[in-house]
């Protein structure tokens, strides 16, 4: 899988009920943005989503 190989980064706005990411490709194009809830089962959610784009 390429996107797996691909390197991006998180970056991530953390609020008090919802945490909202956002994961960029090494030219800085937007591959994602998502809100997820600031809780234990959210922080898995937004992990594994991040995971998806690439390393």
């Amino acid at each position: 899988m390429a996107a797996k190989k691909r390197q991006v980064t998180g970056g991530v706005d953390t609020h008090g009920k919802t945490h909202h990411a956002a994961v960029i490709d090494g030219a800085g194009r937007v591959l994602g943005d998502q809100e997820f809830p600031a809780s234990a089962a959210g922080y898995r959610q937004l992990l594994a989503w991040l995971r998806r784009f690439g390393q």
